[in-house]
């Protein structure tokens, strides 16, 4: 049962220096005028016919401030991202790697990472990023699930993979190594230096365009799940909500909290911001990285796991300072409670809850900006999206479409059959509604 308590009575926003006006200021005609056509037009994309979410994510204008463990700063303009995903694109290509074909990537937050994606999926190519596991067991489940030909991957977590690969061969044909900052240790001869493969690549590329409904990227789920994919039409919720429920514009300064392998790096910490036309960040280590009050860069809008914002505020106490300055802060569920609630006078912006089902790819259900937050809530479904309680679970529904990026779990029937139903992806999330529309997670 979901008390509605104290929590989730409305707070007021904190008084400072007038920010420019919310993206969405009135719900309920924003959510009646919407259409799937005028963000198409936005996106100067077309809806229903071919298209490349890499391609049109290097092209708005979109740029990548990226921060090393050790004070290291590069910046890389559009045109760089252009540049260098199309030599990734023509790298993977000379390795074989054709139109879906899984890409699997093991490294830090690193800037190879990030032009490997892009590249893969203007390739059309399907990138697949796990995190830095310590175990072999989960890296070879994901890469056996996968079937990925080629893996990206740092050297020292290389004697990993090749403990996942003990028990019997793997699919994997190549293994690129990433040597930034350094040593390179040496492998097997299907090894290649990723210093040696790319560079030499023209950078000159003409993207694959490819039905909406194509596998762009996929993200692991367990071990036991096949991983979630996710479609080429992600391109338009991913700008639709990254505008409304994040009020992201162009030029903003855009930080997403997330490791590799996390629901939120590849759809929100790369490609949102980049349709957006943002400054997207990129840390090598953003959990211990500890000089987040000291940025060169200024950072609008902010967007993580409330418990891993909670956890990185304790490491690093000057990242109050840099919440101080944000318009924007959200919070994806499950949250604090309490913390939320406390921290809602302490800095530039109330926390603001976002709801992204980890399959999904996309916010679905958010606070928005312009209105109060009711502490407890993850707010009312974005314009375009539809959410309810499924009435045999009780869990919280997705009506599948436009909103939704997810378009199966990877050679998985039995969760496909189980999760989706007449149209809806159903949760194992236990939920109400309000007459208001907000939806209350049961903790």
């Amino acid at each position: 049962m979901i008390e509605f308590g104290p929590l989730s009575t409305t707070i007021r926003k904190k008084q400072g220096p007038e920010p420019p006006p919310p993206v969405l200021l009135d719900y309920a005609a924003t959510r009646a005028a919407f259409s799937w056509e005028e963000v198409a037009g936005q996106l100067v994309a077309p809806l229903a016919g071919p298209l490349n979410v890499g391609e049109l994510a290097v092209r708005r204008g979109g740029t990548l401030l990226w921060y090393g463990s050790e004070g290291q700063v590069e910046r890389f303009t559009s045109d760089e991202l252009v540049a260098r995903s199309g030599r990734a694109a023509r790298a993977f290509a000379s390795l074989g790697v054709k139109t879906g074909d899984r890409v699997a990537f093991m490294c830090k937050g690193i800037p190879e990472l990030a032009f490997g994606v892009l590249g893969a999926l203007r390739l059309g190519a399907v990138p697949l990023v796990l995190g830095r596991a310590k175990t072999p067991e989960p890296v070879r489940a994901f890469l056996l699930k996968s079937g990925a030909r080629v893996l990206v991957c740092e050297p020292d977590v290389r004697p990993l993979v090749e403990a996942a690969a003990a028990p019997g061969p793997l699919p994997l044909e190549t293994i690129v190594l990433v040597a930034r900052g350094g040593t390179r240790m040496a492998g097997p001869s299907k090894d290649v230096a990723w210093d040696e493969l790319v560079p030499a690549q023209s950078p000159d590329f003409d993207a694959v365009p490819l039905p909406p409904e194509a596998p762009a990227w996929m993200h692991p789920i367990d071990t036991l799940t096949g991983p979630a994919v996710a479609a080429h039409h992600s391109a338009f919720p991913l700008f639709s909500s990254a505008g409304l429920a994040l009020d992201l514009r162009p030029g903003d300064g855009f930080l997403a909290l997330a490791l590799p392998g996390d629901t939120l790096f590849v759809p929100y910490g790369l490609l949102a911001p980049l349709l957006r036309g943002a400054k997207t960040f990129l840390f090598e280590d953003p959990v211990r990285f500890n000089r987040y009050g000291n940025l060169e860069d200024p950072v609008h809008v902010w967007l993580s796991a409330g418990r891993g914002l909670d956890v990185v505020l304790h490491l690093d106490p000057g990242l109050g300072l840099l919440l101080s300055k944000c318009r924007h802060i959200a919070v994806a569920h499950p949250y604090d409670l309490d913390f939320t609630a406390l921290t809602r006078f302490s800095y530039g912006s109330p926390l603001h809850p976002v709801w992204i089902p980890r399959e999904l790819g996309s916010i679905q259900a958010a606070e928005f900006r312009a209105f109060d937050i009711m502490v407890g809530s993850v707010g009312r479904a974005l314009p375009g999206s539809e959410i309810k309680i499924d009435e045999a679970s009780g869990c919280l529904a997705v009506r599948l479409g436009p909103s939704v990026p997810f378009t199966g779990y990877w050679e998985d029937v039995g969760t496909q059959e189980k999760r989706v139903k007449n149209g809806w992806f159903i949760t194992d999330l236990p939920a109400k509604m309000d007459p208001d529309g907000y939806a209350w997670i049961a903790s």
